[in-house]
């Protein structure tokens, strides 16, 4: 049985399967949670939503209410409903949300941190652990509520890619953090291990 049998990982996803160097092995594999995704990707509109939505909503009922013409009532629904439009965009946002969980899964190997995600057909990037000069994770107020956390990963400019990267939402937020740190932790032992050989 080799060191990497015991975190049982499933190798179901074929992006990721697909974009292993042939001596890769996954570490820790995982999607984020879908309610979660959805869910924090629609909060932070919720307040403008809400305000908009509920001013047009007072406007149309103060019509159809007062007016009984007709023509008035449908040149009022018209316009609130083409007025409507930052609500009917945060729905479509929601929606696209969902679809952009679809493509949406990471991994942790030997070697990288895998992202997949993206609207048809998913974009993978490929973080190279040796490149990582920090990786913390957190669990937000509203991910408490949800069980969920995130990973913000920064890579040093020396290597090709540098920048911020996030693996959000996901429930076994302390696993994937283990991974990560522990695979840096092996690269660096053997880093050391073959100076000293030298």
């Amino acid at each position: 049985m080799s060191k990497y049998d015991k975190y049982n990982v499933s190798y179901g996803n074929t992006k990721i399967k697909n974009n292993l160097d042939m001596d890769e092995l996954i570490m820790w594999q995982g999607k984020p949670k879908k309610s979660a995704f959805v869910i924090n990707s629609a909060v932070p509109l919720i307040p403008l939503v809400l305000f908009w939505g509920g001013i047009d909503l007072t406007i149309f009922l103060g019509v159809w209410i007062s007016m009984q013409e007709l023509f008035i009532r449908l040149l009022v629904t018209g316009f609130i409903l083409v007025h409507m439009t930052p609500v009917w965009c945060w729905l479509h946002h929601i929606r696209k949300s969902a679809k952009v969980w679809e493509e949406t899964e990471y991994a942790v190997t030997n070697k990288h941190i895998i992202i997949c995600n993206g609207v048809a057909g998913a974009k993978v990037q490929k973080l190279k652990l040796t490149d990582v000069e920090d990786v913390v994770y957190s669990i937000g107020r509203v991910d408490t509520w949800i069980g969920v956390g995130d990973i913000h990963i920064s890579l040093g400019a020396g290597g090709k890619k540098h920048g911020e990267y996030d693996i959000v939402d996901i429930v076994d937020v302390a696993g994937a953090f283990n991974a990560i740190t522990r695979e840096m932790q092996e690269i660096k032992r053997q880093k050391e291990a073959e100076k000293a050989d030298k």
